[in-house]
């Protein structure tokens, strides 16, 4: 069983198209004299081959297992393919028998009208194999529907192997199954019989999730998919762009939804590709899509014996609140988590996202509140994880630092705990003990050579800067900088970028500016090999840095806001270069929006190269200067809040808070 659907083609996107009623391949039943379990292959290699005919649009397998598994059905009978039909916007079924008979094989098919139940059309074909029924039954439909047949044969663009496609098809059944290791088994057996088909690799590549084996496999699937349909072309290259944010992630994601708009995929990988090349607002239409191509996904109870593997809508939703929160839409972001939580309010996931909102609003006991109902809805969640944030939010750093030092001492989580230890203390000014657990991390990784730092060193590299070691700093970054951490060249120009732009930041702050230049260059050059938007707009931070050197003010703060990629995502020391040349250049309430804005971000990440504390420190001069009395209040009470126990070297600025919080209290 698969589906296939012909739909009405968006006029909006093919102007003056003609809309066509077509059809879902469903169930086609098996009367072999031996029960050969034939048929299920028959109908997705129908469905594969007939969505290579022009004007025709095809709901792919993978699709009909989603809507399946929602409905919790087998997809063994015509209640539950007609289900899935509709489901998935179909209008017309296509199910039918299979029988042999003195050495052949005759394929019937009838095709039903799902609106009225009435029967649209019926034929015959015969032929010695499934490859011969494939290609006269596409023949025969295409010529039916007035359409245009596709060129070649099947076996060229997918295996030319029976057992392979057997061996695929129920691998594929069991993904969306649930069951990981079986349909691991059953795809690389099916790679094994056809070591050309790209659609085993694909797929054998998903279900393997986040390995290293993962990566390498969806590789070689994009070598291999120069021999699929363009559909399956375009999945598994739309697939490995997202992965490894290849420049193409936006051109395929785009060209998937244009020819195959049936598909809720593409939309999911379009939205998110939006995203992450730093059209947020673009980013909103396609995910709004998947939602509503999915909502029955929305439904349902994941908790539930039996729940779906999938839920694309549901990852719509966590994109499109993504979304908002990368624009500093935070309100826009609740509401969407909102209405996913009136959907679905037993979805421990909804709530944590809702959490996570309310506490980067800095609504904490509202967050807390919806820590417990997560919690509540999945004990097995990590409450203390969640706890140890909002506190950390609030100024409270004692359950963190505590949760972070039993994290350090737990063979499972040591390496998280103490990376998240060292950013705390650094965001509380203790900056000469948040260098031991960033050295200790470094030293408990493996290097990928001898004469390179491992990635990890990130965090070292940034408690040298804190502590003022600029040039140490600086040397930390270009040696993790010439570590070969990957083998594809998005990420290898990815970890270039952000490395060498960490270094041109340290050397700018020991007042070398001598390598920026040549440094900004290969950081431009080095962006245009990444999918990733912010990688293509670093270099600008580097050239702010080199005219702010220079005291061209007005041309620092142009450069430096070209390169925010997002003000609340991005790297949040553009923001703080950004706001201090503003406030130099008389803006103050451009620099507070700024440090607002990047308060209202994470702690990890681009993020937490600026801490939390600094940026406070930022809004609450800016907000001062701005003559805003009580927004500046609030920032630099927790400027002196937050470095209470700060190192000496921060003392100064810590009197200069309390001095002001004096002033501006009246005392």
């Amino acid at each position: 069983m698969t589906g296939l659907i012909w739909v009405r083609m968006n006029s909006a996107r093919r102007a003056g198209a003609v809309e066509v009623p077509l059809v879902a391949v469903g169930l086609i039943r098996d009367y072999t004299r031996a029960r050969e379990g034939l048929t299920r292959p028959l109908a997705d290699m129908l469905a594969t081959n007939l969505a290579r005919a022009e004007g025709m649009q095809v709901v792919s397998t993978a699709r009909m297992y989603e809507l399946l598994a929602q409905q919790a059905r087998s997809g063994d009978s015509i209640a539950a393919t007609m289900g899935a039909a509709r489901a998935a916007g179909a209008t017309d079924l296509l199910d039918g028998s299979l029988i042999d008979s003195g050495g052949v094989y005759q394929l019937d098919l009838r095709r039903t009208r799902l609106s009225t139940g009435s029967l649209g059309g019926a034929f015959r074909v015969t032929g010695k194999d499934l490859f011969d029924l494939v290609e006269a039954g596409t023949s025969q439909l295409v010529r039916s529907l007035g359409a245009k047949g596709p060129r070649g044969s099947f076996a060229d663009v997918s295996t030319g192997s029976l057992v392979a496609y057997r061996l695929y098809e129920e691998g594929l059944r069991a993904h969306f199954a649930g069951q990981s290791e079986t349909s691991q088994r059953l795809l690389a057996e099916a790679l094994a019989e056809d070591s050309s088909f790209a659609m085993a690799a694909y797929w054998l590549a998903r279900s393997r999730g986040g390995d290293r084996g993962d990566l390498d496999m969806l590789k070689r699937a994009v070598d291999l998919s120069i021999h699929a349909t363009e559909r399956e072309r375009l999945i598994i290259r739309a697939g490995w762009a997202d992965v490894t944010d290849d420049p193409s992630r936006l051109a395929v994601a785009e060209s998937l939804t244009v020819r195959y708009p049936a598909e809720p995929e593409g939309y999911l990988w379009l939205g998110h590709a939006r995203k992450w090349t730093g059209d947020f607002a673009g980013a909103i239409a396609p995910l709004q899509h998947v939602i509503a191509m999915d909502s029955f996904g929305l439904s349902l109870d994941p908790r539930a014996p039996g729940a779906p593997v999938r839920c694309l809508a549901c990852e719509a939703v966590d994109e499109l609140a993504g979304a908002y929160h990368f624009m500093d839409s935070l309100g826009a972001a609740e509401r969407v988590e909102r209405d996913w939580i009136r959907r679905q309010p037993g979805n421990p996931i909804a709530w944590g996202l809702l959490a996570y909102s309310l506490n980067l609003a800095n609504r904490f006991e509202d967050a807390l509140a919806a820590v417990q109902t997560m919690s509540a809805l999945s004990p097995q969640s990590s409450q203390d994880w969640v706890r140890a944030h909002i506190n950390w939010r609030a100024g409270r750093f004692a359950f963190p630092d505590s949760l972070f030092r039993l994290m350090s001492e737990n063979p499972n989580s040591w390496g998280e705990g103490l990376k998240w230890l060292s950013i705390s203390l650094r965001t509380q000014g203790r900056l000469r003990e948040a260098l031991p657990p960033a050295q200790k991390l470094r030293a408990t990784m493996k290097a990928p050579r001898k004469d390179a730092i491992p990635y990890v060193g990130l965090f070292e590299g940034q408690a040298w800067f804190d502590l003022g070691d600029y040039r140490r700093a600086a040397a930390v970054f270009d040696s993790i900088s010439r570590a070969p951490l990957y083998s594809v060249a998005p990420q290898i120009a990815r970890n270039l970028v952000w490395t060498q732009t960490l270094r041109a930041t340290a050397l700018a702050a020991a007042g070398d500016t001598t390598l920026l230049p040549r440094i900004a260059d290969s950081v431009e050059a080095w962006g245009r090999l990444s999918g990733y938007g912010r990688d293509r707009r670093l270099h600008h931070h580097i050239r702010g840095l080199l005219l702010n050197a220079r005291g061209d003010l007005e041309g620092a703060a142009a450069e430096f806001r070209q390169g925010i990629f997002s003000v609340t995502i991005g790297y949040s020391r553009t923001n703080l270069e950004l706001g201090r040349v503003l406030l130099r250049l008389g803006r103050p309430r451009e620099a507070a929006g700024l440090a607002e804005s990047a308060l209202r971000g994470i702690f990890e990440s681009t993020a937490s190269y600026a801490t939390q504390t600094e940026l406070a420190e930022l809004a609450a001069v800016a907000w001062d200067a701005a003559g805003v009395k009580d927004s500046a209040l609030v920032r630099y009470r927790q400027v002196a809040s937050n470095w209470t126990h700060a190192d000496p070297a921060l003392g100064p600025r810590v009197e200069r808070a309390r001095l002001r919080i004096a002033a501006l209290s009246g005392q």
